[in-house]
This record gives structure tokens, C-alpha cells and sequence, in this order.
């Protein structure tokens, strides 16, 4: 701002962006929520672990308690009846994901070996996934069970992760 504005005193250039920022947060254009629920989205679809999200929202200056609240509130359903996937269950979506894009376990062209899934294993750990996710993505044999247990998993998603 001083670079544009020029010379200007820096108690009213800090005043100016606390109301802008103020501005902008009345107007929803800042909404911590969102860009946590939206990273999480993005995470599951592309494959990411969560530990791997928290990590990226950490860095981006968020706290690790306002992280881990907004993710309980995603999480937190009002109708007790409903069928709702777990953080374990939507692990195993991100990682069975990640595994069809990069054509691992059952999406490879052919079973793979011993050393071949040890190697699948660290691929998954290096993206933050636990070995019980990882391994239970792994032992998926046939592309249709694994893509049935996407459609059970995403249909019992939280709707603000939709």
C-alpha cells in the first residue's frame, strides 16, 4: 500500500486495512470455514489425506484448533438417523481415489507383485495416509469393489462436503 499510496502515516494505513478486512468479512468474502470445507473437498477428490490438508492449511496461517473446529462442525450432523461417514471412511475415499488416478492396486494394468505393493504402500504414506487406510485400499482385488465402496462412502458424505 505504501508503494501506491505513497508516504502516509502508518497508524491510518493500519487503521485502512483493518477496515477493509472488516468490510470484507461482513461481505463473506473471507470466510475461514468455506476455504477449509472447500480444501477438504478438493483434498478427497485429488487424493489428498487430511493429515496432508491440515498441514497446508497450517501453512497458510490458519490455527490448528480453528482447523480442527471447523472440521468437527463439517462433520457434526443434526439428523442422529442419518447415515454418515467417518474421517476413517473418507480417508479411505481419498485414498482409493488417489490410487485409481495414479493406477495403483486395482486400477494397475495387472495385480500387483510383493515388492510392487510395498512400493504402492510408501507412495500412499509419502501422501499422508495411514498404513491401516493404505493397506485397506491396497487389498481392494477388483476396480468394481473398489468403486462400490466410492459410491457407499460419498453417499453418505456430509453435504457440505458434496
Amino acid at each position: 500500500a505504501k508503494r501506491k499510496i505513497g508516504e502516509i502515516d502508518h497508524q491510518q494505513l493500519s487503521r485502512c486495512i483493518q477496515e477493509v478486512n472488516k468490510k470484507m468479512m461482513e461481505y463473506g468474502n473471507i470466510d475461514d470455514a468455506r476455504h477449509i470445507r472447500n480444501h477438504l473437498r478438493l483434498a478427497r477428490m485429488n487424493g489428498q489425506s487430511q493429515r496432508s490438508v491440515i498441514a497446508k492449511l497450517k501453512s497458510q496461517g490458519l490455527e490448528i484448533t480453528e482447523i480442527e473446529r471447523h472440521i468437527e462442525a463439517i462433520f457434526k450432523t443434526e439428523n442422529e438417523d442419518a447415515a454418515q461417514a467417518d474421517t476413517a471412511e473418507i480417508e479411505l475415499l481419498a485414498a482409493l481415489n488417489f490410487i485409481k488416478k495414479k493406477r495403483l492396486g486395482c486400477y494397475s494394468d495387472a495385480l500387483p507383485t510383493k515388492d510392487e505393493r510395498h512400493k504402492h504402500l510408501a507412495r500412499l504414506a509419502r501422501r499422508g495416509f495411514s498404513y491401516a487406510v493404505s493397506s485397506k485400499a491396497l487389498d481392494i482385488e477388483q476396480q468394481e469393489e473398489a468403486e462400490q465402496y466410492r459410491m457407499d462412502i460419498e453417499s453418505c458424505l456430509p453435504d457440505k462436503l458434496v
